[in-house]
């Protein structure tokens, strides 16, 4: 399946360092959130070593564990141009859906969300974003296309 979600920053601003600490913050909130709670295997870029996905200074990057795993999500803090991740909605798609709501929610309009769903699609990202940071998902998707 081709479900695939889209992202890019329109602009580099002054702030991207900063941004970049709190996104990471938050979607190793979301990670473990998920982990603990809603039971989903969260592993490294290529599916293969369970729990151990990366958030360090420069770059978060996770992809489901085994059979549920598909493409890697990654961001950085020089990310440029369109980056994408398709999860063919497994089940650490919800995580990748509420980093995205958390990236949007971190850089604002430097930031543009696509996906291939709508956001009737994106309830369980929203749900655990909800639950892993207190605060209310709103729709992320950027009028137009981000590709």
């Amino acid at each position: 399946m081709g479900y695939t979600h889209y992202f890019r920053k329109v602009s580099p601003t002054r702030e991207d360092s900063r941004r970049f600490e709190m996104f990471a913050f938050g979607a190793r909130r979301i990670i473990d959130y998920a982990r603990t709670y809603d039971n989903i295997e969260i592993a490294d870029a290529m599916g293969e070593r369970l729990d151990m996905f990366e958030i360090n200074e420069d770059s978060v990057s996770f992809n489901g564990y085994g059979a549920d795993a598909h493409e890697t999500f990654f961001w950085n803090k020089e990310a440029v141009g369109v980056n994408f991740c398709k999860t063919a909605y497994k089940p650490y798609d919800a995580v990748v859906t509420a980093c995205l709501i958390h990236l949007k929610d971190v850089y604002g309009d430097a930031i543009e969300i696509g996906s291939d769903g709508d956001w009737s699609e994106w309830r369980d990202g929203a749900t655990l974003y909800r639950n892993a940071t207190g605060l209310t998902a709103e729709n992320p998707f950027t009028q137009g296309a981000v590709v």
